[in-house]
């Protein structure tokens, strides 16, 4: 169930233009988005809706505090 409806989210998220992160979430809550989408593009094969959210925000660069922890 959660799956489906982060999936959304994301997309949700994904289509938000004209504002940063920063603007639409607040510190630090910009910064758990960037580390967030980061977690779940890493946990899984279909990454797209998470890496349009890094896309939209965050040009594309994963968290690499998030990449360090989760790859050792």
């Amino acid at each position: 169930m959660l799956g489906p409806r982060l999936r959304e989210c994301a997309r949700i998220v994904a289509g938000i233009e004209g504002r940063s992160a920063q603007q639409v979430f607040g510190f630090p809550d910009d910064l758990k988005l960037r580390s967030c989408m980061t977690l779940f593009a890493l946990s899984t094969e279909d990454a797209a809706d998470f890496t349009a959210v890094l896309d939209r925000f965050y040009g594309g660069e994963q968290d690499p505090a998030t990449v360090g922890a989760a790859l050792p």
